[in-house]
């Protein structure tokens, strides 16, 4: 005989859908976890290298910071290297004039003049090389500092890190250049060669 219809009110379980299902759940909690987890690896992996670059750049930093620092110091020696000069060749100028004082009453005015106007220059270009120095030190220690605070706050705050550390990157780059580009102070306290003018004619200093 036929098999009989199939009844509406028996209930038939749906285990292979059920199944089917869980596999599909699971298969997607799986890729999801694993999704999780190199996103966590590659968050670490940045974190690690923009702290790389940071103390990288912060070590160029203080490196500039010392030669800039170097720069200061022997320009204010150059300064006060300079004034003595000025003053031993005022004086050499002075007793070399005292005994021919008639005939180089002239020559010794127009000589003083010469030499101050020469040392006026330098010390007007040292004096400006010494105001760039000190104007970017304070500038690179606050730098320095703020790189040192960011490289700190980077396990305490990583989701904030990148945020903080590229302006700071870009900074560094930007000071690292100018400090780089700062020459060796120009401290000049020879006179040789020294002219200065008499009668329309250029006379060598002391001849």
């Amino acid at each position: 005989p036929p098999p009989p219809p199939p009844r509406d009110d028996i209930y038939v379980s749906a285990r292979d859908t059920i199944d089917s299902a869980q596999s599909a759940v699971a298969k997607l909690e799986e890729a999801k976890r694993k999704a999780e987890e190199k996103l966590a690896k590659a968050h670490g992996q940045l974190v690690d290298t923009m702290i790389e670059e940071l103390e990288a750049g912060l070590k160029q930093l203080e490196d500039s910071k010392a030669e800039v620092q170097r720069f200061a110091a022997r320009g204010k020696s150059g300064l006060q290297e300079i004034q003595e000069a000025q003053t031993a060749k005022i004086s050499l100028i002075k007793n070399h004039a005292a005994s021919l004082r008639a005939v180089l009453d002239r020559k010794e005015a127009a000589s003083i003049k010469a030499v101050n106007e020469m040392t006026q220059g330098r010390l007007s270009t040292l004096e400006s090389e010494m105001e760039t120095y000190t104007s970017i030190i304070p500038q690179l220690d606050t730098l320095i500092e703020s790189s040192k605070k960011c490289i700190i706050d980077a396990k305490k705050k990583p989701d904030k890190f990148v945020a903080t550390a590229q302006p700071l990157l870009d900074e560094m780059a930007l000071k690292s250049e100018k400090a780089n580009t700062l020459r060796e102070p120009y401290v000049e306290s020879g006179y040789e060669n020294l002219q200065y003018e008499e009668d329309g004619t250029m006379v060598d200093l002391l001849r």
